[in-house]
């Protein structure tokens, strides 16, 4: 039997109600976070700061 929670509902929401999205796949840490991966692969090397005219 699946674990319950107080309210004695499936301890898991997705398991049986039909309005709940897929499920989350988390396939990498920081997957979908603030830096864009292509962002990341276009700009390697740090900008030249304190550098005029660079």
């Amino acid at each position: 039997m699946p674990p319950t929670n107080a309210g004695g509902k499936s301890a898991d929401p997705r398991s049986t109600d039909p309005d709940s999205p897929a499920p989350i796949r988390r396939e990498r840490v920081g997957r979908g976070s603030y830096e864009d991966p292509a962002d990341q692969r276009r700009k390697r090397r740090p900008g030249k700061t304190g550098r005029p005219g660079q």
